[in-house]
């Protein structure tokens, strides 16, 4: 019960909502990346397919070990990088996942 309390006291899901949107509006620009196949969300659940280099064998995982490298801990699957912010994660933080994120996509992909 003291979850849902902190949960409601701190607007979590409204600030999830919120989060979701930002998302959005930042990974938009992905979608027409030479790099990306596709950007999946669900709300803030976020699968970034990416294409695969040449010369790499695990794309995915370059670009998360680069995003490792500046801070930010993320997993990929196969060559879907995953983002799943906290749901209490401040609009500073999520905007540095999404550089972060953008600019490991831009190295590994070109």
């Amino acid at each position: 019960m003291a979850n849902l309390k902190l949960m409601d006291a701190n607007d979590t899901v409204g600030n999830a909502a919120h989060l979701g949107d930002v998302l959005g509006q930042r990974l938009a620009p992905l979608e027409s990346h030479q790099g990306v196949v596709e950007v999946r969300r669900l709300g803030t659940m976020t699968g970034i397919e990416v294409s695969p280099v040449d010369g790499l064998e695990r794309t995915g995982f370059e670009i998360c070990q680069i995003m490792k490298n500046n801070g930010v801990l993320t997993r990929p699957l196969g060559d879907v990088v995953v983002l799943m912010p906290p749901l209490a994660m401040n609009d500073t933080d999520l905007n540095t996942v999404v550089d972060v994120c953008i600019s490991a996509i831009d190295q590994v992909t070109g």
